[in-house]
């Protein structure tokens, strides 16, 4: 049973997690998780005695906030992150390699929308194309994708235990394939590294910027959008009302 809390000013965190805690003992459930806690939040359930396994946070090259003391802690405390956003919901593809910036968060969902802010705060459109172009020199060399490079590298990282992919085209099940059988070098990772050098963030632990600034309200599905078509930019226009395409999930261990 994973536990999320948006505002830690309404209600009582802990307590709720207590009661699951009580639940794990009676063996009504058999784990409990949480979903985007913080460093400091995740330590007032510990240190509560909830016996928290895992902790799912927002976790890429381009967003790596649990490497600012999260991942540090949950090694500590054995707690395993369960990482989504790995690939940036496709912006981390060939699709995208070499496109100039659409210079605003409307894409076709709400999840590119999203990491589009992440690139913005990793250090713009132009760095995050160098962490593309690295990306495809390493996909090259092990002849897989960049998607799975991309989720390779959170799954190399501290106290990560899978990946959240989501998979809703046959086409994608090739690079999750790839995936599990992939094995970055020390040169692999020292070539992201050195794009890595010069990010300017995103700043602070994990989701708290998405907390302070309300991100999740921003998310809003325009009727124009950007998109690539034969390797061009384009905008495309759509209906106001949109039935989402359902996503199909699944972890991804290494």
């Amino acid at each position: 049973m994973q536990l999320h809390w948006w505002n830690y000013e309404i209600g009582n965190h802990v307590e709720v997690a207590g009661i699951l805690q009580d639940l794990k003992k009676a063996g009504k459930i058999r784990y409990v998780g949480v979903t985007n806690y913080n460093t400091a939040r995740l330590a007032e359930l510990i240190d509560a005695g909830v016996d928290v396994v895992s902790n799912q946070v927002q976790y890429s090259a381009t967003d790596r906030r649990p490497q600012n003391g999260l991942a540090q802690y949950c090694r500590t405390h054995d707690v395993k992150l369960l990482c989504y956003g790995t690939i940036a919901g496709g912006l981390f593809s060939d699709k995208w390699r070499g496109i100039p910036d659409p210079g605003s968060p409307d894409f076709e969902n709400v999840s590119l929308d999203k990491y589009y802010r992440i690139i913005e705060d990793f250090g713009g459109w132009g760095l995050y194309q160098e962490l593309l172009e690295a990306m495809k020199t390493i996909a090259d060399r092990h002849g897989v994708t960049i998607p799975a490079v991309a989720s390779r590298w959170v799954l190399d990282q501290e106290a990560v235990a899978a990946v959240i992919q989501g998979a809703r085209h046959a086409r994608h099940i090739q690079a999750n394939v790839e995936l599990t059988q992939l094995r970055l070098t020390d040169e692999d990772h020292a070539l992201i590294a050195s794009v890595h050098a010069r990010s300017a963030g995103p700043l602070g632990d994990a989701y708290d910027l998405d907390r302070e600034e309300n991100r999740d309200a921003l998310e809003d599905v325009s009727t124009e959008y950007f998109d690539v078509e034969n390797g061009r930019l384009v905008k495309r226009r759509r209906d106001a009302v949109i039935v989402a395409e359902p996503y199909g999930h699944h972890l991804l261990t290494g």
